[in-house]
């Protein structure tokens, strides 16, 4: 699995910037981070086969578990 992170803003050295650090330093498969400007901006094409996972504050709560479900899948 490869897992490709974009985000929106700068991650810099917020405390998502120590989040995303720890959590990349946990996995095995290959990761990469890309950052996108606040407004516009194009994310990447995806590599095929691909499953998109789109996460927006204002959206449903996840827990770890339901997320890692969603990724394994």
């Amino acid at each position: 699995m490869r897992l490709h992170v974009i985000a929106r803003g700068k991650i810099g050295r917020s405390p998502e910037a120590e989040l995303a650090g720890r959590y990349a330093r946990r996995i095995t498969w290959p990761l990469t981070l890309t950052e996108l400007p606040e407004r516009g901006g194009r994310a990447p094409e995806p590599l095929t086969p691909c499953r998109q996972v789109v996460l927006d504050e204002r959206g449903r709560q996840l827990s770890s578990e339901e997320f890692a479900d969603i990724l394994c899948r």
